[in-house]
């Protein structure tokens, strides 16, 4: 557990970073396309994602739909970003820990993998790190099946 504290800080910097990257101020806004990705988790309980209109939105729907099953005060926000780009999901294993790390707002899906891969390779003590889940700029959900070991040359292919 005390190597998942000492993980974290440098995880929520690394996701935060990467969704502070501004994506082009041409960006049209739709109603219909999610402007927003958050990311709220309970630890040793549930990871739950909201795309939506707004940060905030997206934060309240994540935090309601992590608290109805990790219970009240449990749950914390990790990664939120607007626009949201392409956003990814990342299960991490240590050698004890799992834990999911998520990053949004990256310009383009290589630079979404690139970001993953580049925190799982930079983290001590990870054994494997497998994305689950991608979500594209207009909010459609890709099922990933990248996993990779830090150091490996290549992780594998993401579906489409």
């Amino acid at each position: 557990m005390s190597e998942l504290i000492r993980a974290l800080p440098a995880a929520i910097c690394i996701m935060l970073g990467v969704a502070l990257q501004a994506m082009p101020a041409t960006a049209q806004r739709s109603k219909s396309v999610p402007q927003a990705f958050a990311l709220v988790h309970a630890p040793e309980a549930v990871v739950e994602v909201c795309l939506s209109a707004s940060v905030q939105s997206a934060l309240d729907c994540a935090r309601k739909r992590c608290q109805r099953k990790a219970g009240q005060g449990a749950c914390f926000a990790v990664t939120a970003c607007e626009p949201v780009g392409w956003a990814g999901l990342m299960g991490v294993q240590l050698s004890e820990v799992h834990f999911a790390s998520a990053v949004c707002g990256a310009p383009s899906r290589e630079a979404l993998i690139g970001a993953l891969k580049a925190f799982c390779d930079g983290q001590a003590g990870v054994k494997r790190c497998n994305v689950t889940h991608l979500w594209s700029p207009d909010g459609k959900q890709h099922t990933g099946d990248t996993s990779w070991t830090p150091g490996e040359a290549k992780p594998g292919e993401v579906k489409k």
